[in-house]
């Protein structure tokens, strides 16, 4: 995915369907098709000494808060697609918009059509956000620490429901990187957190809920260990 841009993002209806204009100083911006694939493997420490030893760059580590908007009937969610505001511990935070790629894409890997812009205040966003009308449809949150490696973005991510490493590029490099790192004979999915979330509460026999958030203690736990993790 490309660093974060400055751009305008306007979102209304037109004869009940989503219309969605991204612009920027020199005109409609193209969003970024972003390719991943997430890994079950709970052995972090190893997956950073593979990461040290193939030379990755460590990136940061931080907790990640995030808050999903719909409208009252749901039509994003209807659509595919994912409206979201997320917050890492200081005032700022990134907006981003998601949706199913344009043209067909392999089946073995999750592809969005993306486009995300940093934010200066993300509880005026939010605020303004329900202003015009959206609901909050669930929140979620995610210690995420990111690395660099052969042109893959890394990710290895902690959820309440589990640990996963998330690589993130050009299709057949996110399935050479993972040989290198090991894990490519680990189990993949090509779902979301949201899809993953859902199937963890059915196998266990708990009620629905689209959210997915820690106790306290544990992510007072978790944003103490990211200062921790280089």
């Amino acid at each position: 995915m490309l660093p974060c841009q400055a751009f305008h993002v306007v979102i209304y209806w037109n004869h009940n369907k989503v219309v969605i204009i991204c612009s920027e100083a020199k005109g409609i911006s193209a969003m970024t098709l972003e390719v991943e694939v997430k890994f079950y493997c709970s052995d972090f420490q190893g997956i950073r000494r593979s990461l040290r030893d193939l030379g990755a760059f460590f990136l940061h580590a931080s907790f990640e808060s995030n808050l999903v908007f719909d409208t009252p009937d749901y039509r994003l969610r209807k659509e595919s697609m994912l409206l979201r505001l997320r917050s890492t511990g200081s005032q700022g935070g990134i907006l981003c918009l998601k949706r199913p790629p344009s043209d067909a894409q392999p089946d073995d890997v999750k592809a969005w059509e993306e486009l995300e812009t940093p934010v200066d205040r993300s509880d005026e966003m939010r605020r303004l956000f329900l202003a015009l009308g959206y609901i909050l449809s669930f929140s979620y949150e995610k210690m995420r620490e990111e690395w660099e490696l052969a042109g893959c973005r890394v990710c290895l991510d902690i959820l309440p429901f589990g640990r996963f490493v998330e690589i993130e590029g050009e299709r057949q490099a996110i399935f050479d990187l993972a040989e290198r790192l090991g894990i490519a004979e680990c189990s993949r999915t090509v779902k979301n957190y949201h899809e993953l979330n859902r199937e963890y509460r059915a196998r266990n026999n708990l009620a629905p809920d689209d959210s997915f958030v820690f106790s306290e203690p544990d992510k007072s736990r978790l944003i103490e260990s990211c200062s921790g993790i280089c």
